[in-house]
Formats: structure tokens, sequence, C-alpha cells
């Protein structure tokens, strides 16, 4: 139905939701290759480790129940507030990528990621409820699912995929001109042949692209929740308008 796009604010918070689908999609492309290509961990290990999302997703829950329920404060800044935890899970990514760290020190960036989705979620549930009447509501949440399972997270992987294939060969072509047959040799020497020197320069290269477009989805978190911020004082609203 055409009318669902006519109920004011309708179209910002479906575009938002999009932002925020594209900018959770590093969960699956850069956690996955950080995992699977530096750390080598087997399935059961990461699975067990994203366990730790649960207790913030408890805690996401209850604490928009109490914000908006009990509270009843804006919901503009609630979405500013889960946009600055997804940025400690993002920052926490970015300063902790090594190949060295322990498994332990990943749960409380995991943990942040939990209860950033679950406040972005019911927030996203709750701006729609308020804008559009119940006719409509359900047509909302099916485009709501639509950019949460395909448009927006397909859309941050592929910008994510890309930006691993560009500093990978960024990373390669930084380093070629100090990988010739004297450095080859000098290591060989020491006991340590090519393969498992370029072995070790992928797994380098791979984790600093990570932490590099970690970084990026982190500015990219501040800026959408201090634009949320912005948009909560009326008089910028309505200068934007």
């Amino acid at each position: 139905d055409p009318a669902m796009w006519t109920y004011h604010n309708v179209v910002p918070v479906i575009l938002l939701i999009g932002v925020v689908e594209a900018l959770f999609s590093c969960e699956h492309v850069l956690e996955m290759v950080y995992y699977e290509e530096v750390m080598h961990y087997a399935d059961h290990t990461y699975e067990a480790l994203n366990q730790w999302s649960l207790p913030g997703i408890w805690a996401g829950c209850l604490f928009s129940l109490g914000w908006l329920k009990l509270m009843r404060w804006n919901v503009y800044k609630l979405i500013a507030v889960a946009l600055f935890a997804f940025a400690l899970y993002a920052g926490g990514f970015y300063f902790l990528v090594d190949s060295n760290i322990s498994i332990v020190q990943l749960r409380v960036p995991i943990l942040w990621r939990g209860f950033s989705y679950a406040v972005l979620c019911i927030s996203f549930m709750w701006c729609l409820h308020a804008i559009m009447s119940f006719e409509h509501f359900f047509q909302a949440l099916s485009v709501f699912n639509v950019l949460h399972m395909f448009v927006g997270g397909l859309t941050g992987a592929a910008f994510h995929a890309y930006g691993m294939k560009y500093y990978m060969a960024d990373g390669f072509a930084r380093c070629s001109g100090y990988i010739d047959s004297v450095r080859i040799s000098a290591r060989a020497s020491h006991g340590l042949h090519f393969g498992q020197m370029m072995d070790g320069m992928v797994e380098g290269f791979l984790a600093q692209s990570v932490k590099i477009l970690f970084g990026w989805t982190l500015i990219a978190a501040l800026f959408f929740a201090v634009l949320m911020l912005l948009w909560d004082i009326p008089m910028v609203r309505h200068q934007i308008k």
C-alpha cells in the first residue's frame, strides 16, 4: 500500500534501518575473516564466543523497556545510545584485532554488539508503531525484514568485501619492494622458508585490513549517533527540513 510511505518520518526511519543493517554486516564479514583466516578458530569455538552476545541482548531488552515504557524518554536519544554502544563494539575490535590476542578479550565487544542490536531493533519497531496505524504496521515490518535479511546486510557486506580486497592489495603493494631474493635467502638461513613467510604476511595483512575497516565502521557509527542527537534538537531538525 503506497499510503505507508506518506506517514511522517517513515522514510528517514526506513533509510536509517538500512544504514544500521549495512554497518552490522561487519559481524558476518570482518569477524568471520578474522576468526577463520587470522585466528584459525574452529566453528564451535567462535560459536561459543558468539554466545556472549546473549547477555548483551537481554540487557538491551531490559534497558529499552526501562527507557521507553517506564521512563518514557525520547526514542531518538535511545537510538543514539544504541549507536554509541555499537561504536564500543567496533572500537573494541579495532583496538584488539591482532594475531596473538586471547579469545577472552573479544567477549566484551561482542556483548556490546548484542546490546546495541537489541536496542536498535526495539527502537525502530517503536518508531514504526508510533508513526503509523496498525493497518500499515505489518507492511512496514515486512520492509524492515527485507532490509534486515537482504538489502542492508548484503550492501554492507559488499562494501566490507570490497574494502578487504582494496586494503589487502594495498598491503602487498606497499611491501612488495621489500621482498627480494636476498631477504628471502637471509630468512631461509634462519630456518624460515618462503611459504612460511608468505603465510605470516597474508595473516598480517588480513588482520590489518580487518582493523582498518573496523575503524571506518567506528567512525560511521559515531557519525550517525551524533546525527541522531542533533536530530532530537527541534531547532536543528527544522533547519534540516
